[in-house]
């Protein structure tokens, strides 16, 4: 694989000197930083076949080569049949403490307004468009073709539509901005941060994408006592609504609170979307770099306390049994 890709970089040796590092595992794939002399690329792979059908590799490759266009992503070098392998980004992986920081929270929030403010060519949309509620219901077909009991899920996806399919407002969207997706470089003075992993990312709706970073915060472990407060999450949106702005200008309150009360219910499509997810890999995937199971459970569990807060006259009769 490396061989493969050594005429496609430059200034690499007759016979070169090859380094192979493990930088990160994910919960579903794994990456390497392999330095070949003084050049430094990432290698991809993905993890289990199941991962594949779950995801849609033709789309994730296609925004990352929209983003190396835009000069957001890597470079991209070479593709194979399970993984590919692009420039190395220099930097740092965030910690989740790192989301609580000022200086950070003005970053990310200013990177997500720019991927929210590209404007898609035409001709691309249909092949970039990540439709949540589209990749759900492709979802519970593949989970009831392997006869999996997702009764909890099919009950709750009416009630989320009827919530929330009014609010889509369709962008360029992330959509996994977790710690280890946000690749921080203090080389300049301010610093910068680069988004990786766009395995989910295309077309979608920024309610979503907002209201998943949010629960981001609580980290793999999901500690949701991390979640940020009202004052964090108006912090992080004033910042990012100015930066959405061609004017930089700043929101006034009533934009505020209105984008905040609609990205603070779409975290429950965050908890339902993450748990159906871990849900069938829990029960399908051959991988062990990530206990799903425990995650689905964790998932749908704060999905219906955050539902009995947020929409307490649904939440008369539900029996959450995991």
């Amino acid at each position: 694989m490396i061989k493969l890709c050594l005429p496609y970089l430059e200034g690499i040796s007759e016979n070169p000197t090859i380094t192979i590092t493990k930088i990160t595992i994910g919960t579903i794939n794994y990456c390497f930083k392999v330095t070949i002399d003084d050049t430094k690329v990432m290698v991809r792979i993905y993890g289990s076949e199941l991962s594949n059908v779950v995801s849609d590799r033709v789309r994730e490759f296609s925004l990352l080569l929209l983003a190396n266009r835009f000069g957001y992503g890597p470079k991209v070098h070479l593709r194979f049949n399970n993984g590919y392998v692009v420039s190395f980004i220099e930097g740092n992986p965030l910690e989740i403490v790192d989301f609580r920081k000022k200086d950070m929270i003005a970053l990310i929030a200013e990177k997500m307004a720019e991927w929210h403010n590209i404007k898609m060519p035409e001709n691309l949309v249909p092949h970039l468009t990540m439709d949540i509620w589209q990749n759900i219901e492709k979802w519970i077909q593949l989970a009831q073709s392997f006869e999996l009991d997702i009764s909890l899920f099919t009950k709750e996806i009416e009630l989320l539509k009827n919530e929330l399919q009014g609010e889509d407002q369709l962008c360029l969207t992330h959509n996994d901005l977790n710690s280890g997706n946000v690749i921080y470089n203090a080389g300049k003075e301010e610093g910068t941060v680069t988004f990786v992993d766009y395995e989910f990312s295309g077309l979608g709706n920024r309610y979503f994408d907002l209201a998943n970073h949010f629960c981001e915060w609580c980290g793999l472990d999901f500690d949701y006592s991390l979640f940020p407060t009202r004052e964090q999450q108006l912090e992080f949106l004033v910042a990012y609504l100015t930066n959405l702005s061609p004017t930089k200008e700043e929101p006034n309150q009533k934009e505020l609170e209105s984008l905040q009360e609609i990205v603070n219910k779409y975290q429950l499509l965050s908890h339902y979307f993450w748990g159906l997810w871990a849900k069938i890999m829990a029960e399908k995937s051959n991988s062990n770099i990530f206990d799903y199971k425990k995650y689905s459970e964790t998932r749908m569990k704060l999905y219906f306390q955050v539902k009995k807060e947020l929409l307490p006259e649904t939440s008369t009769r539900d029996k959450t049994d995991l």
